[in-house]
């Protein structure tokens, strides 16, 4: 099989694949239907890419493209979604979901809590350790999920959908950037939030 990988870390994702002796394409700049003709594409996994990828391309690959999401969907939708789980107290998680034409709504095709004391962590921490979650969810699922046979199940529940700008506000609170442990972020936060700066 050939795979498309829509990653600007691809490396995480080759040895799931080489396991099974599919080869593949590295990419992180926007592609169109003619991309994927051309170089023979059987299957689209997209991580950390940052481009929309066109309806018209979708199409081509039904239940052969997937995204591989750092939250519990429907929760953090789009950008900074780790960040956003711990700001709104929800469950924290990884996620692989069906590509569609929206921002994270796909069907959810594997979904993994990940169990975790935030006041242990930094944001960067607990983003990595989200990074290595939803990998390992990948290289577990990826002989089931290249059978393209299967269509998951719709998100349910209540979504919560961030933009990259809505961070901006919180960075008052990260003297560290995302260096920052969680529970100087959560005392700062408290403090603004008393201050009615911020909303917690």
């Amino acid at each position: 099989m050939r795979v498309l990988l829509l990653c600007p870390y691809p490396e995480a994702l080759r040895p799931a694949l080489d396991l099974y002796g599919d080869t593949y394409i590295e990419c992180t700049d926007p592609i169109d239907k003619q991309f994927c003709i051309d170089h023979d594409i059987d299957f689209i996994v997209s991580y950390g890419y940052r481009h929309i990828i066109k309806p018209s391309v979708l199409r081509m690959f039904p239940l052969a493209a997937i995204n591989l999401h750092i939250s519990m969907l429907p929760n953090s939708r789009g950008a900074h979604p780790v960040f956003w789980s711990v700001v709104n107290e929800l469950p924290l998680g990884v996620t692989i979901h069906l590509l569609d034409d929206g921002l994270d709504t796909g069907n959810i095709l594997f979904q993994r809590e990940v169990r975790v004391d935030c006041s242990d962590h930094t944001f960067r921490s607990l983003y990595n350790l989200h990074c290595v979650e939803v990998v390992s969810l990948f290289s577990q699922s990826w002989m089931y999920l290249r059978a393209k046979e299967c269509a998951g199940w719709r998100q349910q529940g209540l979504p919560t959908v961030h933009r990259a700008r809505d961070l901006e506000e919180w960075m008052i609170c990260m003297p560290e950037a995302w260096e920052t442990p969680v529970s100087v972020f959560r005392g700062l936060a408290a403090q603004f939030s008393a201050a009615s700066r911020i909303t917690v």
